[in-house]
């Protein structure tokens, strides 16, 4: 792990996630694959108003299935950043929680399992209750122009 990064990790009991202290993260035996929501910090920016639900976010990602390591998706790809409400269920629920409380210029690396990503349906190339991993970089928020 690179130095200076910094580890969240959710545990998700129900509904309602519970944030865990900075650390390792363990495995979490409740969860069908056996993979915990987890939150590692890459890059981190101090700012005075940092990302809250129902505000407008606009996002660089990449993602990929966490298993094999198949890119499922990425903005790079079409030179375009990803706009979108966060809290609103517009995207996965891993994004939802995982992107709160960020700075513009923050970079965080999400590890999502199954349940928070695409279920138990899956999506294109990402297999039913498979763990999914996104690299994402907020570029601004609370705006719709940027």
């Amino acid at each position: 792990m690179p130095q200076g990064t910094k580890i969240l990790c959710l545990l998700l009991l129900g509904t309602v996630p519970t944030l865990r202290a900075e650390g390792t993260c363990q495995a979490d035996t409740s969860n069908p694959n056996n993979v915990e929501f987890k939150i590692e910090k890459l890059v981190e920016k101090n700012c005075t108003l940092r990302t809250e639900v129902a505000e407008t976010l606009v996002v660089h990602y990449v993602g990929k299935v966490l298993e094999t390591g198949v890119e499922i998706d990425s903005s790079y790809k079409f030179k375009e950043p990803y706009l979108f409400i966060l809290g609103e269920g517009r995207v996965i629920k891993g994004w939802d929680l995982g992107l709160l409380g960020m700075c513009p210029g923050d970079k965080r690396r999400l590890t999502i399992p199954g349940e928070y990503g695409f279920g138990e349906e899956g999506f294109g190339p990402v297999p039913p209750n498979a763990a999914i991993q996104f690299d994402i970089e907020l570029l601004h928020n609370g705006c719709t122009n940027y």
